[in-house]
């Protein structure tokens, strides 16, 4: 059976709220034997707990932990990124700078020899 969406979020609401999943399918007559675990991965915010009543880690929570991490990496390297571009910039326009003003001596060939394109 399909089962709208806000329905599904209503009973995750309530599993969320103490529920067993056994009194939620009795109680909206859902057959399906995960169909409620499925629809708490999907929609739910704490995940699921075993039969204790203790919360079980969700995969889905994991990844979420583990991608948050990754972004803040991600966001630290673009800082330090954008950093080095900074000065980077600086110093071509201090260069060119001093290059219209007459400051800036041509550079000298260093004794390389220049390699000859091959035709």
């Amino acid at each position: 059976m399909k089962y709208p969406d806000q329905f599904k979020q209503e009973v995750v609401i309530e599993y969320e709220a103490g529920a067993s999943i056994t009194d939620l399918m009795r109680k909206h007559k859902i057959t399906g034997k995960n169909t409620i675990q499925k629809w708490v991965m999907k929609y739910g915010k704490i995940g699921l707990r075993d039969r204790g009543g203790q919360l079980v880690r969700s995969v889905k929570s994991e990844q979420i932990k583990n991608l948050e991490k990754r972004i803040q990496q991600m966001e630290s390297q673009i800082q330090k990124l954008q950093l080095h571009n900074l000065m980077l910039e600086t110093l071509i326009e201090v260069l060119e700078e001093a290059k219209l003003a007459g400051e800036l001596e041509p550079l000298k060939n260093s004794g390389k020899k220049k390699s000859k394109s091959r035709k």
